[in-house]
């Protein structure tokens, strides 16, 4: 009975283990997550309350019910695939008569359907409250307490001697119940151990070896903006140009061109980008006046690179800066001149939806003679690069790699994952074989060194067992019996071992008994009936002296005892000699 205990304890034990490793929550470093249901969107197939159990997958098809990460309703939603169009997924309810707003790609699916549990959303929702969850936690624990404190109990009984408990003890041989029990628990254990470890290789081995993941792949967005323009050739501009971080004096520039590139970058990631694109300048001094003009009308524009410029008249700041010197009756002022490109850029990379404002600036200090560029990038010194704003995002692609397999906080790749399943497996097996043989050696040698331990005050250790001569020899069935026999006669027991056998030999004046380990298997004859014969006679004797009480004779069995071997443990009554 307490071998299929153990057996059902750890079978049970291994099935636990098995559905953990396989149905291991997302949240916790597995790959399955756990849906409860709401709604009648997917009756008859599911109803409110219902549980999914969903996995990721390599692939989905058309048709396969599907958990997404939908960004309308922000929560999860169980559907069915109806299309697949340009890396998009298309769901639909089963009950209902249009299509999810959604058209996820595959970042945001969540897995497809693996099992379906009636209900389940229900019970788990109610495990999840505290005034339900308590209690059962209490219960299991009160569980495990109580099954310990049997346990203990259990054990404390079987330390009593069984004699007080009212039937003579026996000894446990080699090969007996309790070695038995021991190898076939190890037996249940090993098998178990290399069922769990051949069935993560079969998964391993059987799944396909890619898998599609979600690659982040960056982009950039740059904008600049700089000056150029025809100047006289001279002292000033000695190639007849001015560049961008040139002073433009007025005297000998009356017009300049303000030069706009927009770029955007991608390493493989299909995009669409379009926008619009406007310059404007903005005049102001330090009395609080402002004058803003636009130099080139909003336009729109599309694709990934956008050249253009717009006209820069230095003749109409002049006059617009005198004409304010005039209305007002102050000196002409020293003014700031900015002029920005603002640039909204929108579309779409790999799906997801673009939207950046860049708006580059030239800042310049106008005076009645010139004008002279004093900021750059960054805010340093004026650059001949012109002024630079650039933005960077992320696209999520779906790309086909090799499958990783994650458990806890553990990653390995797919060959890697293989030849450690192939060698959990080895490993499995090789455990088990080597606790066997541990056991049998162990096994082999705790039967005769706990019996050497115990009854060694009884013991003379010899080479051989002297020849029984014309005495009967009888084999008795434990060494507990022998050990009665022994103190009945008040004789020492003759201990050898022979090629790894242990013989324990008593010698009567009538009798010779005989306990051999490993047993000796034997066929009952008259000896057997001579030996029962023999001790039933001596255990009569014992129990006549008992009530006579005969205490010189006690006292003359110590004291011959204590003369034959130092190490002889006295006994203190004669009633002893029955209850051992």
């Amino acid at each position: 009975m307490r071998l299929l205990r153990t057996s059902a304890s750890l079978l049970l034990l291994g099935s636990l283990v098995t559905v953990g490793v396989l149905f291991w929550p997302a949240n916790l470093g597995g790959n399955t997550t756990f849906v409860s249901t709401h709604g009648t969107s997917m009756i008859p197939r599911f109803h409110a309350g219902d549980l999914a159990i969903v996995q990721p997958a390599a692939h989905y098809h058309v048709g396969e019910i599907t958990a997404y990460h939908s960004t309308t309703l922000h929560t999860v939603v169980l559907h069915r695939i109806v299309a697949i169009h340009g890396g998009r997924f298309t769901f639909k309810g089963d009950n209902n008569n249009f299509f999810d707003p959604d058209h996820p790609t595959a970042d945001l699916l969540v897995g497809r359907l693996v099992a379906r549990i009636p209900h389940g959303g229900e019970y788990r929702g109610l495990l999840a409250k505290p005034i339900v969850l308590f209690p059962v936690l209490a219960v299991v624990f009160g569980g495990f307490v109580f099954g310990a404190k049997r346990s203990r109990r259990r054990r404390a009984r079987t330390r009593i001697p069984r004699h007080e408990r009212g039937s003579p003890p026996r000894d446990v041989p080699v090969g007996s119940r309790g070695g038995g029990e021991r190898r076939t628990a190890v037996l249940a254990v090993g098998a178990l151990a290399t069922s769990g470890a051949i069935l993560v290789a079969a998964v391993v081995w059987h799944v396909p070896r890619t898998q599609a993941r979600v690659v982040t792949q960056p982009y950039r967005q740059t904008a600049t903006i700089g000056y150029s323009g025809a100047a006289p050739r001279g002292a000033v501009y000695p190639d007849g140009h001015l560049h961008t971080g040139d002073p433009m004096f007025t005297k000998m520039i009356h017009r300049a061109t303000v030069d706009l590139h927009f770029a955007f970058a991608s390493n493989g990631v299909a995009h669409s980008v379009r926008g619009t694109s406007e310059v404007v300048a903005d005049v102001s001094s330090t009395t609080g006046w402002h004058r803003a003009l636009v130099l080139a009308a909003r336009r729109a524009f599309s694709g990934d690179h956008v050249d253009t410029t717009a006209r820069l008249d230095l003749r109409s700041l002049q006059r617009i800066q005198n004409a304010f010197a005039a209305e007002t009756g102050l000196s002409t002022p020293d003014a700031t001149l900015q002029i920005t490109w603002n640039l909204h850029v929108g579309g779409n990379a790999a799906g997801t939806r673009l939207s950046a404002d860049l708006a580059p600036t030239l800042t310049f200090m106008l005076t009645p003679v010139e004008l002279l560029p004093t900021s750059a990038p960054g805010g340093g010194s004026p650059s001949t690069a012109g002024a630079s704003v650039s933005k960077t995002g992320s696209a999520h692609l779906a790309a086909v790699g090799a499958r990783t397999f994650t458990f806890w906080r553990l990653r390995a790749a797919d060959g890697l994952a293989r030849r450690l399943a192939i060698l959990l497996v080895a490993l499995a097996l090789a455990a088990t074989a080597t606790i066997l043989a541990l056991d049998r050696r162990r096994s082999a040698r705790g039967t005769a060194g706990t019996l050497l331990g115990r009854y060694r005050y009884l013991l003379v250790n010899a080479d051989s067992i002297p020849p029984a001569g014309r005495r009967p020899e009888v084999v008795v069935d434990s060494m507990r019996d022998l050990v009665r026999l022994a103190k009945l006669h008040e004789e020492l027991i003759v201990h050898a071992e022979e090629s790894g056998r242990h013989h324990f030999a008593l010698f009567t004046d009538a009798v010779v008994y005989r306990y051999d380990i490993p047993p000796v298997a034997r066929v009952a004859s008259r000896s057997d009936d001579l030996a029962k014969w023999a001790l039933a006679g001596l255990e009569a004797c014992a129990a006549e002296r008992r009530r006579t009480s005969h205490a010189p004779l006690a006292r003359h069995a110590r004291a011959g005892a204590a003369q034959r071997s130092p190490d002889t443990h006295i006994i203190d009554e004669p009633a002893a000699l029955a209850t051992e």
